[in-house]
């Protein structure tokens, strides 16, 4: 384990699955970190911690916390970026937005071509079906339904 501040930093690049922006990152955690106990043990003591209570502490870092200060790290770069790329990620998605909705514009054609397509309906429409109407009561008319007529023949009742 570490026991001082080049080591620390040393045990923080030696892996090669991290980048060395993270472990930079996470370098300057680990410095939070000491600072916040210099600070508290300060506080505690009425001094400030010598060599060896400052190696003791360092050397008491787990590797399971370096590794929480490497995901820790992610988590800030990751939130810096996004934060930094904001309005770059909001402008690709507007421009984006917008050339799909002026493609598919385009697609369904020109506004007069449309215009006209939506007239010649708006009339054909009506006299079609008026048309159907018309029809339908001029059968009625011309064809009447075949009835049954009682006639007498001959005298007889039918």
């Amino acid at each position: 384990m570490p026991r001082n501040d080049q080591e620390t930093f040393a045990h923080l690049i030696s892996n090669p699955n991290v980048s060395y922006e993270i472990n930079l990152l996470s370098y300057a955690l680990f410095a939070d970190e000491k600072a916040k106990w210099v600070e508290h043990f300060t506080a505690l003591h009425g001094s400030q911690p010598s060599s060896a209570d400052t190696e003791n502490w360092v050397s008491n870092i787990t590797d399971q916390h370096f590794e929480h200060m490497r995901l820790k790290a992610a988590r800030f770069f990751d939130a810096a970026a996004r934060e930094y790329l904001a309005k770059e990620f909001d402008q690709e998605k507007k421009e984006v937005l917008q050339s799909k909705i002026i493609s598919e514009v385009k697609a369904a054609g020109a506004f007069w071509r449309q215009m006209a397509i939506a007239i010649l309906t708006a009339v054909l429409a009506p006299v079609i079906i008026g048309g159907i109407i018309a029809a339908f009561l001029a059968y009625n008319e011309v064809f009447p339904t075949f009835i049954r007529v009682p006639t007498q023949i001959d005298g007889t009742k039918g």
